[in-house]
């Protein structure tokens, strides 16, 4: 009786011991993985603030910039009516002239021209929209040409032509007389007209014309 009284004081301890050991394993267990778990936090929430940091820089560039391509108004150079009108719906106005057909579209605001079929397009295809400068670049406040340009054609090794607008047909930019420059950019040829001061505002009219000769009738080209 004594020896297993003895036996069961050992079992007893035995089992004691190993609860108490288990106890403190599952506790430095839970204590370790708690201290994971915040150290994995603090891993995941660093690259979150830096996203976080390389957004508002990326905001900051952006409200930065004082020349920003609408692509609103020239995705649709080059297509056909039906096309624009899919992508678009139905123009605010409709109006035919002697050589075009003209869809005008609001927010932004802007005049799309589509001309007959020529040996080289299909009927109806428009190669060229005209707007303002804000609308189609975002301008808001009077710019120096070549502050504008330097924003314009960044990066691009594009030559810059000054000219001056001829006539007032409906493929011009600007009034008869009135000072331009033409540059090329993401595959479009575009004109803008300038103030009397060389500068551009957000009124200047400006134009975009396609650069694809399948696009671009040649009879009625500028």
């Amino acid at each position: 009786m004594k020896l297993n009284k003895k036996i069961a004081l050992y079992v007893s301890v035995f089992v004691i011991g190993v609860a108490l050991a288990t106890a403190c394993s599952s506790k430095k267990n839970e204590e370790s993985g708690q201290n994971q778990s915040q150290s994995g936090s603090g891993a995941e929430s660093a690259p979150s603030g830096q996203t976080s940091a390389g957004a508002a820089s990326s905001a900051a560039k952006k409200a930065d910039k004082k020349v920003d391509l609408n692509y609103d108004i020239i995705n649709n150079i080059g297509d056909d009516k039906e096309a624009i009108i899919n992508a678009l719906g139905n123009p605010a106005n409709e109006s035919k002239t002697d050589i075009s057909i003209i869809l005008e579209y609001k927010n932004p605001d802007r005049k799309l021209h589509l001309f007959p079929e020529t040996d080289m397009k299909a009927a109806n295809t428009c190669w060229a929209a005209f707007a303002t400068a804000g609308d189609m670049w975002g301008v808001k406040e009077k710019m120096k040409k070549e502050d504008f340009l330097k924003e314009a054609v960044s990066g691009e090794n594009q030559e810059v032509i000054d000219g001056e607008n001829l006539d007032d047909s409906e493929v011009s930019v600007g009034k008869k007389g009135q000072k331009t420059i033409e540059f090329a950019s993401e595959g479009y040829s575009f004109i803008i007209a300038l103030n009397d001061d060389g500068t551009i505002d957000a009124n200047s009219p400006a134009g975009v014309f396609s650069l694809d000769a399948e696009a671009t009738p040649v009879e009625n080209a500028p």
